[in-house]
């Protein structure tokens, strides 16, 4: 996919002799590694979402779902921050 995306951004000619992370700032696209972060933790939200569900409706124990908030919001502080240090928009 990255290839498809080098010979994309190519394509535009006012930036086709740029290199690709020039090209990719001033076209204002996001890399394929920020945008595989980010469907991660978009992954990550929709598997909480049905914990929030449950506690909503009394079917599991608050305790449960205190962890389990708990743990995906340290993962996603780190990837958060893995994402801003590592990865440019």
């Amino acid at each position: 996919m990255e290839k498809e995306q080098k010979r994309a951004t190519k394509l535009v000619l006012t930036v086709k002799k740029l290199c690709y992370e020039e090209r990719l700032r001033k076209l204002k696209l996001p890399t394929l590694k920020y945008r595989r972060i980010r469907g991660d933790m978009i992954e990550a939200l929709k598997i909480l979402i049905p914990f929030h569900y449950l506690l909503k409706h009394s079917l599991v124990s608050s305790t449960i779902v205190i962890f389990v908030v708990i743990t995906f919001n340290i993962a996603l502080v780190f990837l958060n921050l893995y994402a801003t240090v590592n990865c440019e928009i």
